[in-house]
């Protein structure tokens, strides 16, 4: 996941630059493994090493992002299998499904 890349992207920041300026903040505020923003664009996720280190990246995000929310999960330990539904047609990309013990 680390090399891929959404290629919306590079439109997406050319039409909102506040979206690019956002990402490069994460990046460089919080210290991800990567960040990526979703394949619909609504949203820009991104991973980190650990739960610790998510939680300190939450913490400086919001010092200077007062505006915005963001969600932290351990989801790693929960899930339970992970599988793209192939069938699933009329998008430009397949949803995937994670199934989750309860977190």
């Amino acid at each position: 996941l680390n090399q891929m890349n959404n290629s919306l992207e590079h439109v997406a920041f050319l039409q909102y630059p506040k979206l690019r300026q956002l990402k490069f903040s994460i990046e460089k505020l919080t210290s991800p493994i990567f960040v990526r923003m979703t394949g619909s664009g609504s949203t820009l996720v991104a991973y980190f090493a650990s739960k610790k280190v998510c939680e300190n990246a939450k913490k400086n995000f919001y010092k200077k992002y007062k505006n915005y929310w963001c969600i932290s999960s351990k989801i790693k330990e929960s899930l339970k299998a992970s599988y793209i539904m192939n069938e699933i047609l009329g998008s430009d990309h397949c949803p995937v499904v994670m199934e989750l013990e309860s977190l």
